[in-house]
């Protein structure tokens, strides 16, 4: 696994002006709420000015570099990222009803990158069903459908709102010179989605989705393109469908009717990964196959009704007792 660790100040990190992070459309929508949000705020606002402040890590699927804009896949830090957008498009806005065009200036730099034709683009790209939200934010219209995205800005808006000019190029200075994140560049999407894994799948509890997401591409991933190609497309077709449910509980009923009995959220993942391994024909390449392979399912085939609330998540392949491609494991469709 080759990876390439930088620690960047937040300066550092948005500066780059043909630099483009891209959300992709399988990930989770942004979901901050209220307390991360201030525990964001004051984390940076009461920082001494002579110290420095870790805000964590960033996963970044690279490509080869080019003369116009190179997009870095996040892997990994999607909430953070968009979270600190919103804070410096907060910043801005505080700014510029104080009538300092030069800081406002200053921050467009941060917010948005350019290529050979020198036409602005978004910095941060969020998935398909934020990003027009998220548009609509910096551009300071109505019409945010996520909650989560117009609480941030609304929240960081308020408390930036409350500072003096004097206090204002404090938080402006801590922010961009004083808080950093470790920037890890990954070029292969094998590595990136086994690195997500690493950092996260240890100590506390964990969003099960995310697990479960970055352990289906991995794997994808490391049959070919195109297989990652079209995983991915049904992940983000799943997301859609279940927009506004609580995914890890979806996972976990859908693991209790597929194995006729309870499954706590504490062994979720580890039971979605023996019944993958011992259904998906591919999976005999994993190390968790050495783990849970040759195992009993005890699957059950499923009646209409289970395939109608699956929206055939799984589909009616299970009637066999075979294994079956990843693609067909995943197929999310009407």
């Amino acid at each position: 696994m080759n990876i390439t660790p930088t620690t960047l100040t937040l300066s550092q990190l948005f500066s780059t002006a043909n630099e483009q992070f891209s959300i992709p459309a399988y990930q989770r929508r942004y979901s901050w709420g209220g307390k991360q949000i201030a525990d964001l705020f004051n984390d940076i606002n009461l920082l001494d000015t002579e110290d420095s402040h870790l805000l964590g890590n960033i996963v970044c699927l690279t490509s080869s570099h080019s003369v116009g804009i190179n997009t870095l896949e996040l892997v990994d830090g999607q909430q953070r990222i968009t979270s600190l957008s919103i804070f410096l498009k907060a910043i801005q806005d505080r700014y510029f009803d104080l009538k300092d065009k030069e800081i406002v200036k200053e921050i467009d730099a941060y917010l948005f990158c350019k290529g050979i034709d020198r036409k602005p683009l978004n910095k941060v790209l969020l998935g398909d069903l934020d990003n027009p939200d998220y548009i609509n934010l910096l551009e300071k219209k109505d019409g945010i459908k996520n909650d989560k995205l117009k609480e941030a800005y609304t929240l960081l808006k308020e408390w930036v709102d409350e500072l003096d000019m004097n206090e204002l190029h404090i938080l402006y200075y801590k922010f961009i010179n004083k808080a950093i994140v470790v920037r890890l560049d990954v070029g292969e999407a094998k590595d990136a989605y086994k690195l997500f894994e690493t950092i996260n799948n240890r100590g506390l509890s964990l969003n099960a989705t995310d697990i479960i997401k970055n352990f289906l591409l991995g794997h994808a991933s490391s049959i070919n393109q195109a297989t990652l190609t079209e995983v991915q497309k049904n992940w983000k077709q799943l997301i859609i469908n279940l927009d506004g449910i609580d995914t890890n509980n979806f996972f976990r009923q859908f693991m209790c009717g597929k194995l006729n009995r309870k499954i706590t959220n504490t062994y979720l993942i580890d039971e979605f990964k023996k019944y993958y391994v011992n259904i998906v024909q591919e999976a005999t390449t994993l190390n968790e196959y050495l783990t849970f392979g040759d195992t009993e399912t005890e699957d059950k085939t499923p009646n209409k009704n289970t395939l109608l609330f699956m929206q055939k998540f799984i589909i009616e392949h299970f009637l066999q007792k075979i294994k079956f491609s990843i693609n067909i494991y995943l197929i999310y469709k009407e």
